[in-house]
């Protein structure tokens, strides 16, 4: 009897399920189907009873293993928040909530934003010299980009007959295999794959295809001895068959839906499993040379792009299965009833209303795991989503030419985050300029931290002032050349690296302490983020780096020790590691998680209210973070003298900043320093420092920088844009219907002057201003002597200042 009579029999006996030894036996008949090509009916039945029995229960031991890793995550999670406290030292359930996405000042647990960037700083670690090679110029163009064909050769397995090419392909191999052992700890299941690069689809491109066309491109390309039937387990052979296009037709809703489809429901309802999101799609072989030719179809055929987006998305990905389990929203779920049965049942002790407390912060924290893991910057609609986003990356090139005038606090921001944990800020600004200057500084630097974030993107740097990056590539590159151009992007990456090396130095210096001997703040900050002592006492046990500027305790070498479990050194070096991520962010900070919660709620883009708020979050990342980031630190101050001190001494640092960073943008604008002696100045000082420039104009006067009112500057520079547009078309339709001269000319020039790509580049603005637009102005508006003179009596009247550069001179 045939294995496919058997489990007929076992249906009949209501010994099985009847849907599971359904699915058993169209595997077995698939199995049958194919192996009969090659042997005899009988041999064929029997190979295939057996494979049809290996593959269930790789099936069943893959399921159990994601659903003990649940399991687990959701023990540690009910402990986690059984021991949690808040600021006062409450057993508040619902405080801990949000901290399993954003650490925010009293959680001794793991978080996925700082795990993220602690795993993906490991995945890309080994890949320096390959980064140093290919990174993005100044327009956002990959460098040597037919040196990078040949890593894409060495990756399929074959020979590009260069050793540095070669090189490159192992240590990128190497990391997509940790990236793959990782996932797979964490409850995942990706087979090991062999002589693969990954793509970098643009599921836009593959939605708008039509699906044949789409699986009859990819028939031909693939190498279809290599890659699996999810089904059977077993490599396809043959590009016939309906198999082999249902597994295309499914790989591509993968792309287009970034992996959603294939997530399935576990736990609770709607919950998402992430553990095998990353099939078809993601492991498909193809052809020697043809991976070039789909990827320039239907993606990007830059190999630079792909590798480190994959590693990027991989780090996220197991950040959140590791906090979160493999079904992060069932995980989070689990949480938040936890939280809201303790304010149901009056067992809360947060003083106020208990449950709309907890209701508020479990909100938060659904909508924080939205945009963690990619599912909130799903587009409703893909056209206005692109095109909002476009304009955004416009707007960016456009208006933050000379952002880098305002990171002058970052040297308070930086001093502050020294001085907590203990380290000298001294030694952490002069590190910054070691790292600028001298190359053996910067060789320690590769050493501890790895690759600078600049050379992979600008991303962290851009996340400061904008929101997103998801626009099309001419419009990224455009507010990517902007913010290398001016600096911003090196200066970020500097500071945020030379802290992490000075926190490194630290740890090194204190490596010969017991806990109980290490200096109080440090002592604080790790027992606060559940070191204990006796990890202490393994990390200090690690070898330290001794580079040219100094010796290094570096939290990826304790992956690499050989006296514990790589699971138990991976662990305990990973949260390390997340500990100083935490404190780099609010040293030199750039986009915080919950603030982008707090103000974009569950909207998601392509809708009239995503795309609202969105707007109204672009340039204000920086403030948010600062703002979100200082709060917390106040809050775990023991004393109120001492919150006290502290917020003054914090608000104070940063006014005088904000003062600095006026002044030297009031010289990049051609203008003379702006008189100081009045409290309208130094509240728009308070205001610039703390990343809220744009709204300190209104101290001064009733509009922005740009002339537009409070309500345009709330609403953002896409709502200010739009009025600009509306004012010198219908504006001024308006005006010659009322029989009033028309401002076209005005209203263009300044169209043009406020959102050129670049035009605000701090080197280059006041020349453009005055040799390009105040001479279009001229030739456009009879009215713009006038006007000018206008302006500088504004100027006087709310500034008590004058220009050196005058409007209209050449």
């Amino acid at each position: 009897m045939s294995l496919f009579d058997c489990l007929e029999t076992a249906i009949g006996a209501r010994e099985i399920q009847t849907d599971k030894a359904r699915v058993a036996q169209e595997l077995f008949e698939e199995l049958q189907s194919r192996y009969a090509r090659e042997m005899d009916p009988e041999a064929a039945a029997a190979l295939a009873g057996r494979d049809t029995k290996k593959i269930i229960r790789e099936r069943i031991e893959s399921r159990r293993h994601a659903v003990a890793a649940q399991i687990l995550a959701a023990r540690r999670m009910d402990a986690n928040l059984d021991s949690h406290t808040d600021f006062k030292g409450r057993n508040d359930m619902a405080d801990a909530v949000p901290q399993l996405l954003k650490h925010r000042g009293t959680s001794e647990f793991e978080s996925v934003s700082a795990m993220s960037d602690a795993i993906r700083r490991s995945l890309v670690r080994g890949l320096n010299d390959f980064v140093g090679k290919h990174s993005k110029d100044l327009i956002g163009r990959t460098r040597a980009k037919a040196d990078l064909e040949k890593v894409r050769i060495e990756l399929e397995g074959r020979s590009s007959g260069d050793p540095v090419s070669a090189a490159f392909a192992r240590g990128l191999k190497d990391s997509y295999e940790q990236a793959r052992l990782m996932f797979n700890a964490a409850g995942g299941h990706i087979q090991k794959l062999v002589d693969w690069a990954p793509q970098a689809w643009n599921r836009s491109i593959v939605g708008r295809i039509p699906e044949r066309e789409f699986i009859d491109d990819l028939i031909e390309a693939i190498d279809w001895t290599r890659v699996h039937d999810p089904m059977t387990g077993t490599p396809f052979n043959t590009p016939s068959g309906p198999r082999v296009r249902e597994f295309l037709r499914q790989a591509r809703e993968s792309i287009v839906s970034d992996g959603w489809n294939k997530v399935e429901p576990a736990f609770t309802v709607g919950g998402k499993a992430m553990y095998n999101r990353r099939a078809d799609h993601r492991v498909l072989h193809f052809k020697p040379g043809a991976w070039t030719e789909v990827a320039k179809k239907y993606g990007s055929p830059d190999l630079f792009d792909a590798s480190l987006g994959y590693l990027n998305s991989m780090a996220r990905d197991i950040a959140l299965m590791r906090v979160l389990g493999p079904n992060p929203r069932a995980g989070l779920e689990f949480a938040a009833q936890k939280a809201l049965k303790q304010a149901n049942t009056g067992a809360s002790p947060f003083k106020g209303n208990a449950i709309s407390h907890a209701q508020t912060q479990v909100n938060r924290a659904r909508n924080m795991l939205a945009i963690a893991s990619g599912a909130a910057n799903t587009p409703v609609n893909e056209f206005w989503a692109s095109f909002f986003a476009g304009t955004r990356d416009f707007l960016t090139a456009a208006y933050l030419g000379s952002a880098i005038v305002s990171s002058v606090t970052d040297t308070v921001t930086l001093s502050f985050a020294a001085n907590f944990v203990g380290m000298s800020a001294s030694r952490v600004l002069g590190r910054s300029v070691r790292n600028l200057v001298s190359g053996r500084s910067k060789a320690d630097m590769e050493r501890t931290v790895g690759v600078l974030q600049t050379a992979l993107n600008t991303s962290a740097a851009m996340a400061r002032y904008s929101n997103d990056i998801m626009g099309p590539e001419l419009t990224r590159r455009l507010a990517m050349g902007v913010i290398r151009a001016q600096g911003l992007g090196i200066w970020t990456d500097i500071h945020r690296n030379s802290f992490q090396m000075e926190f490194m130095g630290f740890l090194a210096e204190n490596a010969g302490k017991s806990f109980d001997d290490l200096p109080a703040p440090l002592h604080r900050l790790l027992k606060q983020r559940g070191i204990k002592p006796d990890e202490w006492d393994t990390i200090r046990a690690t070898p330290l780096f001794r580079g040219s500027t100094g010796e290094f305790l570096v939290p990826d070498d304790i992956r690499h020790r050989t006296d514990m479990t790589p699971q138990a050194a991976e662990g305990l070096a990973l949260r390390l590691q997340s500990i100083i991520e935490e404190q780099t962010e609010l040293a030199v900070p750039t986009s915080d998680l919950e603030g982008k919660a707090m103000f974009l709620g569950a909207t998601q883009p392509g809708t009239f209210q995503g795309e609202l708020f969105r707007s109204g979050l672009m340039f204000r990342n920086f403030g948010v973070s600062v703002m979100l980031g200082q709060i917390r630190r106040v809050q775990g101050i023991e004393t109120a003298g001492g919150k006290a001190a502290y917020a003054a001494s914090f608000i104070t640092a940063m006014t005088i900043m904000g003062a600095l960073a006026i002044q030297l943008k009031e010289a990049v604008k051609g203008r003379d320093p702006r008189a100081m002696d009045s409290p309208t100045f130094w509240a728009s000082a308070a205001v610039q420092g703390g990343g809220f420039g744009i709204f300190g104009d209104f101290f001064a006067s009733g509009t922005n920088r740009f002339g537009g009112g409070f309500a345009e500057t709330l609403g953002g520079p896409v709502v200010g844009i739009s009025q600009d547009i509306f004012d010198i078309t219908v504006g001024n339709a308006i005006q010659v219907g009322r029989g009033e001269d028309p401002r076209l000319g005005r209203d263009f020039t300044n169209l043009v002057r406020h959102n050129l790509p670049g035009g605000s580049l701090f080197f280059l603005r006041a020349p453009l201003e005055r040799m390009v637009f105040d001479q279009m102005q001229q030739v456009l508006d009879p009215d713009a002597s006038d006007y000018f003179r206008r302006q500088a009596q504004r100027q006087r009247s709310e500034h008590g200042s004058r220009s050196f550069w005058e409007r209209g001179r050449f």
